[in-house]
């Protein structure tokens, strides 16, 4: 079997498939390109956002151990203010003890 020459039309058919083919080739190649960027700039943006979460989390951290200890302190002081007063006034009730009644 001899194949068939191609014909005029069937040339002309086959270099405009194969134009269509190409364009649609080079578009395909320029949104697999900027797909490719856009992934890269949000895996920054990933990147940069575990590290705030990082840095954020650190600094609550700081700020949950302040709280504790500025607690701690307000535990204590509240404490010896009121052995200070309790001191205070048995105090007051000796020297009014000891002056006798008036």
């Amino acid at each position: 079997m001899n194949p068939k020459p191609f014909k005029p039309s069937r040339l002309s058919f086959a270099h405009a498939e194969i134009q269509n083919l190409r364009i649609e080739l080079t578009e395909t190649l320029s949104l697999v390109k900027k797909l490719k960027s856009e992934l890269t700039d949000r895996q920054e943006s990933e990147a940069l956002a575990l590290e705030l979460v990082s840095k954020t989390r650190l600094q609550l951290d700081a700020a949950n151990k302040t709280i504790e200890l500025l607690r701690s302190n307000a535990t204590r002081e509240t404490e010896a203010y009121n052995t200070l007063l309790f001191e205070l006034e048995q105090s007051n009730a000796r020297v009014k003890s000891l002056e006798g009644p008036r």
